[in-house]
């Protein structure tokens, strides 16, 4: 019976492997100059950063470079999907407290493993910094080049500019590759019902164990 477990679970793992990588980066930010992020109720700055999805991933994680310029001070982070080169609709938004005695340093990390947060292969995606409220402001700093794709808003996201390239807001993106292996549906098929599937292995076990020939 342990052996049967261990073939299934090699079996599952091999199905399931997935590649764990940084997606996205800006690297960090080599001033401390960056956007002002702020909402005095009817205006003020958002800004979001552009991000190109190449394979099918769950994300991991955030990090974004950016620093309080008031106490306390709140930031809505929004994943977005993209509408014609601008964000729209909210995949999923994060509230995060940005004041120094929380984090100490100039950026803050949102971890995302838990969410199942799926992103879709060939699609853009935006990631989007608001205030929470007119009390919080925050500086964004500045990515360290200018070959970036991001746009700003001055209503809260209710519309945006055209997207720009240049200095975008400095971020980095971490996500896990989905493995989706090629098969071949009629390598494996032992039984020949027309497809690979736990009976299978199950067959392949007992053969192993009674050393039957298959």
């Amino acid at each position: 019976m342990k052996l049967i477990i261990f073939i299934i679970t090699i079996f599952a793992s091999v199905i399931c492997a997935q590649d764990r990588s940084l997606i996205f980066t800006t690297g960090s930010p080599s001033e401390t100059e960056g956007y002002t992020i702020e909402w005095n109720g009817t205006s003020g700055q958002s800004v979001s950063d552009r991000i190109h999805i190449s394979g099918n991933m769950v994300l991991e994680a955030l990090k974004i470079y950016a620093v309080a310029d008031t106490e306390p001070a709140m930031a809505r982070v929004l994943l977005q999907a993209d509408n014609a080169g601008i964000p729209d609709e909210e995949i999923y938004s994060w509230n995060v407290d940005v004041s120094a005695e929380t984090h100490g340093n100039n950026y803050f990390l949102i971890i995302t493993t838990d969410l199942c947060i799926y992103l879709d292969a060939d699609n853009y995606y935006w990631l989007t910094l608001h205030a929470v409220d007119t009390a919080s402001q925050i500086t964004w700093l500045y990515s360290n080049n200018a070959t970036f794709t991001y746009t700003t808003s001055s209503d809260q996201g209710i519309s945006w500019e055209t997207e720009t390239t240049g200095n975008c807001g400095s971020l980095s993106v971490w996500a896990e590759y989905i493995y989706e292996p090629e098969v071949d549906e009629t390598t494996g098929d032992i039984n020949e019902d027309g497809g690979i599937n736990v009976l299978d292995v199950v067959i392949l076990a007992n053969a192993v164990l009674t050393g039957e020939d298959l």
